[in-house]
């Protein structure tokens, strides 16, 4: 059990498997932190001290830190005969028999998704927060923002060991880490972006106002990325503030008021992206072509590379992503830059571009898997120029007062190859109500269904106030 009791437990518990910080980061300890994911309470970062050429066993402030940094609830302390579990909060640890524990390990995970959640603000909250307090203080626009936001977490991302008050020239830092992260500095105001700006945002982001937490920006963007530029990319633009003596200025965010139903949950795309693999028959001496046509900041990009890393994928990949707004497409840019730093053994090619998936002038790439959570909008929500292109789309399906999803998933099956693959989250009414029963009954015969499910939980997408299938 000492060889990988990480691995064991996922096995018994069906949970997935990933390095903490990443062989490459050398900070693994010997391999024996890992995080375990579930769909949303039940991930968990595990540290195994029971391991032969493990580290010592860290403080339990610093797995409270790595848990909260990775949005994770938990941190669970393993060595020869003990489990320790702390939360990501801090508050409270609890102490186990590493027996009592593997001989009733399914308990032992509904006691960590049972548990309260812990206080909130959480690392998405903190971190959208310190990015607001930025668009607060600096002007320009929002583009410029996202890319003064994104230029200072590649940097800090690229000088992990360089304290906040020795910053290198910033200008000189930009030029070599923007295209490798897919920034583009022409929006970027660097009158404003100086070294002690960024020393400022710094206090801010890594050591300041999370209570006694300390983020560690790594692994938020290596287990968070797609929530957090979902977040950034969708930020409601602050109030104007008057400027404090020192520090950044502050805006309040009420705990979940940047998220919506507009997030796809990291667990829910993950499993999406799990199913879409799962089976799929493709000649790894060819190119893999992975598509999401409403792809937002890329989390279902991210996720599918992810899933493909951990079958063992060793193929070419390329990913394809549009979006109607261009902020979006330049943070999954961003993210996607960062998923081919964390999976460098894959020969990954990246294409987004800000495009209309249903404009009838566009010419979408074919791609082997498209995986997608196209926008949910109602007929009675729908401009006048989106209910002609819903309606060229469907052609004599347009029946009723259909969803706009229906358009994106028509218009996937007519790109996709033999043998594609589609996975798509919907609206419960596309798959239940009588204006789509004939579009059903043509998709089951040109591209039958493997997998139907209701999910039935609308606390799986914040304040949703839709049904999702």
């Amino acid at each position: 059990m000492s060889i990988d009791t990480s691995r064991n437990w996922a096995s018994r518990l069906g949970l997935v498997t990933s390095s903490l910080f990443g062989s490459a980061s050398g900070q693994d300890g010997g391999g024996c932190h890992t995080a375990l994911l579930d769909g949303i309470a039940g991930s968990f970062v595990m540290s195994d001290y029971s391991i032969a050429d493990a580290a010592q066993p860290v403080s339990g402030t610093t797995g409270a830190d790595w848990s909260w940094s990775s949005l994770m609830r938990h941190h669970v302390s393993v060595d020869k005969s003990k489990v320790t579990v702390t939360r990501s909060d801090g508050r409270t640890s609890d102490q186990f028999s590493k027996e009592s524990v593997e001989g009733k390990l399914d308990d032992f995970l509904l006691f960590l998704e049972t548990a309260p959640p812990p206080e909130w603000p959480d690392a998405i909250d903190h971190t959208i927060r310190c990015f607001q307090n930025l668009r607060a203080e600096i002007p320009g626009t929002p583009e410029g923002h996202l890319a003064s936001f994104l230029a200072l977490t590649a940097l800090r991302l690229e000088n992990l060991d360089i304290p906040a008050n020795q910053l290198p020239d910033l200008l000189e830092k930009m030029s070599v880490v923007a295209p490798k992260y897919q920034i583009e500095t022409e929006h970027i105001d660097r009158r404003v972006l100086t070294p002690d700006f960024a020393r400022r945002f710094y206090e801010d982001l890594l050591d300041g106002r999370a209570g006694q937490h300390r983020l560690h920006l790594d692994l938020t963007i290596r287990h968070a990325s797609g929530e957090l530029f979902q977040a950034a990319h969708l930020a409601p633009a602050p109030p104007s503030l008057q400027v404090p003596l020192f520090g950044l200025p502050t805006v309040r965010v009420r705990p979940h008021s940047l998220k919506g139903v507009a997030y796809t949950p990291i667990g829910l795309a993950r499993s999406l992206a799990e199913e879409a693999i799962n089976g799929l028959n493709s000649d790894p001496a060819s190119t893999l072509v992975v598509l999401d046509p409403a792809c937002g900041s890329g989390t279902f990009l991210i996720e599918t590379v992810a899933a493909l890393a951990r079958r063992g994928w060793t193929g070419p990949l390329k990913v394809v992503g549009y979006d109607i707004s261009a902020t979006a497409v330049a943070s999954a840019k961003f993210a996607l830059a960062c998923a081919v730093r964390q999976h460098a053994g894959m020969p990954i090619d990246v294409e987004l571009k800000v495009a209309d998936f249903l404009d009838p002038e566009f010419a979408p790439t074919a791609a082997d898997v498209t995986i997608m959570n196209p926008p949910y909008m109602s007929w009675a929500d729908l401009s006048k120029d989106q209910r002609r292109q819903l309606r060229e789309v469907l052609g004599s399906n347009y029946r009723g007062r259909p969803d706009l999803s229906m358009a994106f998933v028509d218009r996937a099956v007519a790109i996709a190859p033999e043998g594609g693959v589609i996975a798509t989250l919907l609206p419960v009414g596309v798959l239940a109500g009588e204006y789509a029963a004939k579009w059903r009954s043509q998709l089951a015969n040109t591209a039958p269904p493997r997998l139907i499910g209701s999910l039935g939980d609308h606390s799986l997408f914040r304040f949703a106030i839709v049904n999702v299938a």
